[in-house]
């Protein structure tokens, strides 16, 4: 899973649980899920993302919201 500060989900992300769309910079997407909790806010099917972009502990990625439920994902490597 991963998580979501909860002043922007709550911002821009309906207050249940919704399909989200991931994109990379070459435009190729994925679907995750995305729960809203008390405290807390997450992504489900967030391994298929990270295991195709071979993503590595210590990678930072930068959310970038391009349209409704739809998410740029920029990736800098470590």
């Amino acid at each position: 899973m991963q998580y979501i500060p909860a002043v922007f989900t709550k911002a821009h992300f309906p207050k249940r649980k919704t399909e989200v769309i991931l994109k990379d910079r070459k435009g190729k997407a994925w679907t995750v899920k995305f729960s809203p909790g008390k405290e807390n806010y997450f992504f489900g099917g967030w391994p298929a993302f990270v295991h195709d972009n071979k993503l590595k502990a210590g990678d930072t990625c930068i959310f970038e919201l391009v349209g409704k439920l739809k998410l740029r994902v920029h990736t800098i490597r470590v």
